[in-house]
């Protein structure tokens, strides 16, 4: 799946951790810290990618 960006700490490591706890349905704030982020938009798109794909778990993703 491509995504529009991949957030980073502000020294640069990519947010792994935080991703993948929100593609598990944690709320952004609890994942991670907006402060420490280059670029806090970007966990947006994984959190409304694991909404459409609650919704519609057969269009998001692979094709069928």
């Amino acid at each position: 799946v491509a995504v529009e960006a991949i957030p980073h700490t502000i020294t640069g490591k990519k947010l792994e951790g935080p991703v993948k706890r929100i593609l598990q349905g944690t709320e952004i704030a609890q994942a991670a810290d907006a402060g420490a982020i280059d670029e806090p938009a970007a966990l947006t798109w994984f959190a409304e990618y694991r909404a459409g794909r609650a919704r519609e778990p057969w269009r998001v993703g692979a094709p069928r």
